[in-house]
């Protein structure tokens, strides 16, 4: 179970970081 737990929370740093690269993508298509 502790296992699972680890996954998930590495799950939601890797959607932070991909959504941190979409808004620098969109930052990019704006300049």
């Amino acid at each position: 179970m502790a296992r699972f737990i680890e996954l998930a929370e590495l799950f939601e740093e890797l959607e932070k970081i991909t959504s941190h690269k979409e808004i620098v993508r969109r930052i990019a298509n704006f300049l």
